[in-house]
């Protein structure tokens, strides 16, 4: 399978750059992502990490359905049609790509000629990989209605919810993040010095508080009977702190 490529979370803790067949992907910290922006890094990221399921929504607009759209397809697409702009530069470096063929496995890639690098299949899943590891993306298989019809009616209630949402004003989903980890009573980090963090280390962080939390109140709960077991079995990966 092309998309079992994985980077240990050992090397993923370390940060910095990561090569991946001479293209090497840039593992920000927050205080780079911050000094970039929020919205610039997602867009950053998007065009290697958002899947068929992640843009359902425009893809519906469009006319077509997500389970009937391949990931590098998409990939392929994006970046035809400039939905994010050169913003990926900043997270694998200014190549000159053009949409080339390769007549060996009759397959469309991302060719630099002057700098001879090239992304084909194998590469952009990798690179997604790595993307979507760093930001703790979750890699759960996407949702399957089924059939058509079912599919069609979840997409158009979703379409017209987020019509309603369209004009409500962003709020920072890092902000959130950042707050959440310095005010817990599980962490040290303050305001000062929660900006050195890689982006892995800093969603790491989180996840552990997250379980911690998680496994603080299902101990209490146990503690004082207000959890029965035999009904509601304790999940242990949930309260797993060296997961």
């Amino acid at each position: 399978m092309v998309n079992d490529f994985r980077i240990s979370k050992l090397d993923l803790l370390m940060g910095g750059y990561i090569e991946i067949n001479g293209i090497f992907v840039k593992h920000p910290t927050l205080q780079e992502v911050c000094d970039y922006g929020e919205d610039n890094y997602y867009n950053a990221i998007g065009l290697f990490a958002n899947k068929p399921y992640d843009l359902r929504l425009m893809l519906y607009e469009s006319g077509k359905l997500y389970t009937d759209v391949d990931d590098y397809e998409l990939f392929l697409g994006l970046f035809q049609s400039e939905t994010y702009g050169d913003n990926w530069k900043w997270i694998i470096g200014d190549y000159n790509f053009q949409i080339d063929f390769n007549k060996d496995n009759n397959q469309f890639i991302l060719h630099d000629y002057k700098r001879k690098i090239i992304i084909d299949k194998l590469v952009y899943y990798q690179i997604s990989q790595l993307i979507r590891d760093i930001n703790m993306m979750s890699n759960e298989k996407d949702y399957n209605p089924g059939d058509v019809k079912t599919q069609k009616f979840i997409l158009e209630r979703e379409f017209k919810k987020a019509k309603r949402k369209k004009n409500k004003k962003e709020t920072s989903i890092l902000k959130r993040y950042i707050s959440t980890i310095v005010w817990s009573k599980f962490s040290s980090y303050t305001y000062d010095n929660i900006w050195k963090l890689s982006m892995y280390q800093f969603f790491d962080a989180l996840d552990k508080i997250s379980t911690n939390d998680h496994r603080e109140n299902m101990m209490l709960g146990l503690y004082t009977g207000n959890i029965d077991t035999t009904k509601n079995p304790i999940n242990m990966d949930k309260i797993d702190l060296f997961k």
